[in-house]
């Protein structure tokens, strides 16, 4: 991944004694795209990002244009009250809405939000908010922001399960329903609410959207699928099969013959050959292993036609870099 940077030209409002909404607005977006667009790839691969020993990893929830909670793997300072950094992240204030709008995300917390965290035992972390938590339009807006929060923090290895507090005191929803009465924890991400007969289990699987070809990102949701369906040789055919139902693009003459599995590696076998190298066939697979290493311990998928493997890959540690 290349990464993105602010050009100067960016910065320049706040020197000029425009407020801050003012010098977000008076961006020039169009400019600023053809400043990186010429060597912008996609937001997936973790040895072109320059690791910078001062920082820490985390990853981060945020919103895009659809609705959908994208999990991205950033770079903070290291410092003490690091969880308190990582929801600042998150807040809707200018700094952090210029830099994602270069990625086509949004930031989904309100910007006059102020919060509290205490790690608590059994790896609980309570976060109490001050009335702005109820300042969300609807439900679904309101949810989504909860479920960032929850995703966020619990990212840390300390943390398990999130308490939602209002001004210091426990309630039992948000203005707009979302039940925040008993700890949170992580599960049902971007949940498709997918119908299916007889037992089901809720299954993440993986695809991706690129917008304007600019940027690539991978998207996570929740779907129930049959309960006989668990296995890898399964998942691998319901990965197939929500592409096709999200019109997701397939590698050119992708066609599966048989998926074995040989003690940590799944061999995907195909009927006729592909272009390994393609766009579509590299986003397809980078979606394949996220779904797999969330539903299985494999750690290589190897992709073969006729007797020959023709290409190899690990399971994937984050699912979106930037910066």
């Amino acid at each position: 991944m290349v990464m993105l940077i602010i050009c100067s030209g960016c910065r320049k409002g706040a020197d000029t004694g425009l407020n801050d909404k003012q010098a977000v607005e008076n961006i020039d977006y169009k400019q600023a795209n053809k400043d990186y667009v010429s060597t912008f790839k996609e937001l997936n691969d973790i040895r072109l990002l320059e690791l910078d020993e001062s920082k820490t990893r985390g990853v981060f929830y945020y919103v895009d244009p659809q609705g959908y909670l994208i999990p991205v793997m950033r770079q903070i300072p290291k410092q003490e009250g690091i969880a308190k950094s990582v929801i600042k992240a998150l807040v809707d204030n200018p700094e952090n809405r210029i830099e994602l709008r270069e990625i086509g995300l949004s930031p989904v917390l309100p910007e006059s939000l102020e919060f509290d965290l205490a790690l608590k035992e059994d790896n609980l972390m309570r976060i109490s908010f001050n009335d702005d938590i109820n300042s969300f339009k609807d439900k679904k807006e309101e949810e989504t922001a909860i479920k960032a929060i929850v995703y966020t923090l619990t990212e840390f290895e300390t943390v398990n399960k999130v308490q939602v507090l209002v001004n210091n005191q426990i309630v039992e929803e948000l203005a707009q329903g979302t039940r925040v009465g008993e700890p949170l924890t992580r599960g049902n991400i971007n949940s498709l609410d997918h119908v299916v007969q007889g037992e089901y289990v809720k299954s993440t699987l993986y695809f991706y959207n690129n917008v304007s070809n600019n940027y690539t990102y991978y998207i996570p949701v929740t779907k129930n699928i049959p309960k006989d369906s668990t296995s890898v040789d399964k998942i691998v055919q319901e990965q197939i099969g929500f592409f096709k139902e999200t019109n997701t693009p397939i590698p050119e003459d992708f066609e599966l013959e048989k998926v074995s599995i040989e003690g940590n590696v799944v061999k995907i076998k195909i009927k006729n050959p592909i272009d390994t190298d393609s766009q579509a066939c590299v986003r397809f697979m980078k979606s394949m292993s996220l779904t797999i290493s969330q539903n299985s311990d494999i750690e290589l998928i190897i992709l073969s036609q006729g007797n020959h493997d023709v290409a190899s890959y690990t399971m994937e540690a984050f699912a979106n870099i930037y910066k």
